[in-house]
């Protein structure tokens, strides 16, 4: 697995937020609706961009794991706080090398203690 780093994942999320509808996509999951607040229309890219914004690369804001189905995708987990509330953005890029992809939103929601 290619570790990225806050900063390079990061700017690369917020470049495909901006990019448009054809930059953001949805991993398929059983549960969407709570889980996916972007995928549903609850909170705008816009809105995502701003939480991006207030996250730190801080280990309690900011962490890289391997993908649960393919180990050697990094998937980027950001925990910005917002309002006194802590969002959860979960995504994932297929290349890894290129400055503007496609992200893969596999969560965007608040916390509730319990996060996936």
């Amino acid at each position: 697995m290619h570790k990225l780093g806050f900063k390079v994942a990061r700017s690369r999320t917020i470049a495909a937020l901006q990019a448009g509808p054809a930059y953001i996509l949805f991993e398929d999951r059983a549960v969407r609706e709570g889980k996916n607040l972007l995928d549903t229309g609850e909170v705008s890219p816009e809105e995502v961009v701003a939480l991006l914004h207030r996250c730190r690369g801080s280990p309690d804001q900011y962490s890289q794991s391997a993908h649960h189905r393919e180990a050697s995708i990094p998937v980027h987990t950001f925990k910005p706080a917002h309002g006194g509330t802590r969002w959860y953005i979960k995504v994932y890029f297929l290349d890894g090398t290129l400055d503007l992809e496609p992200a893969i939103f596999i969560s965007v929601h608040k916390t509730t203690g319990t996060e996936a």
